[in-house]
C-alpha cells in the first residue's frame, strides 16, 4: 500500500504512516478511556470496599489510561515508512517524557488515595500521615524530573552517579586505534530507543 502511494508523491507514504499512527493512538485512547475505564468505574461502584473508591476519587485509573496512546505512538513509530532517524528519535523521546510524567502523576495519585484511605480509619486524626505522603510525592516528582532530563540529554542517570560529575563529562571522548574503539564506561549508559 505504501509503495503505491510513493508512486503518486514521495511524501505520501510518510504522511499516511503518520495518519494511521495517530488514528491508532486515538482509537487506543477511546477504548481505554471510554470503555475500559467505564467498566472499572462500574465494578468499583458494585464493591463495598473503600480502597477502590479512593483510587477512583484520586483519578488514578484515568491518569493511567493516558499511557496507552503514548505507547501506541512509541512502538508504532517504527512502522512509519521513510521516517528520518532524527524525527523517530524526537517522537520516541517525547513519548518517553510523556509516559514518565503520567506514571509520576499516577503514583502520586496512588499515594493520595492511600492517605484518603488512612484518614477514613478511626484514630487517624491522632496519627496523621499526610506529611509523609507529601514528602514521598515530592521525592517522586524529583525522580520523575531526573528521568525526564535523562531522556532529554540521552544519558542514563546512573552515568552521572557513577562519575559524580556533570552529565556532559560522560562518554564524550573516544579514541580510534585501527579497528578497535576505546570506550568510556558511559558509552553504555546512553539511552537508546526511548523508554
Amino acid at each position: 500500500m505504501f509503495e503505491q502511494l510513493a508512486t503518486i508523491h514521495p511524501l505520501l507514504p510518510a504522511i499516511a504512516g503518520y495518519a494511521v499512527l495517530i488514528l491508532g493512538a486515538v482509537v487506543a485512547y477511546f477504548i481505554t478511556k471510554r470503555i475500559l475505564l467505564m467498566l472499572v468505574h462500574k465494578a468499583v461502584k458494585r464493591t463495598s470496599a473503600q480502597w477502590d473508591d479512593a483510587l477512583v476519587d484520586q483519578n488514578m485509573f484515568g491518569r493511567l489510561a493516558h499511557i496507552v496512546p503514548a505507547m501506541v505512538i512509541q512502538k508504532g513509530i517504527l512502522l512509519v515508512p521513510d521516517l528520518p532517524a532524527a524525527a523517530e528519535t524526537l517522537i520516541r523521546n517525547l513519548t518517553s517524557i510523556y509516559i514518565i510524567t503520567v506514571v509520576t502523576l499516577t503514583v502520586t495519585a496512588l499515594l493520595s488515595a492511600v492517605n484518603q484511605i488512612y484518614e477514613g480509619r478511626p484514630g487517624a486524626r491522632n496519627r496523621p500521615v499526610k506529611g509523609f505522603i507529601q514528602l514521598a510525592q515530592l521525592v517522586l516528582y524529583i525522580i520523575g524530573g531526573i528521568l525526564v532530563i535523562a531522556v532529554l540529554i540521552d544519558r542514563s542517570p546512573a552515568c552521572a552517579i557513577h562519575h559524580r560529575r556533570h552529565f556532559s563529562d560522560c562518554g564524550v571522548d573516544r579514541s580510534f586505534a585501527g579497528d578497535s574503539v576505546k570506550r568510556t564506561w558511559c558509552d553504555y549508559c546512553r539511552i537508546d530507543g526511548g523508554f
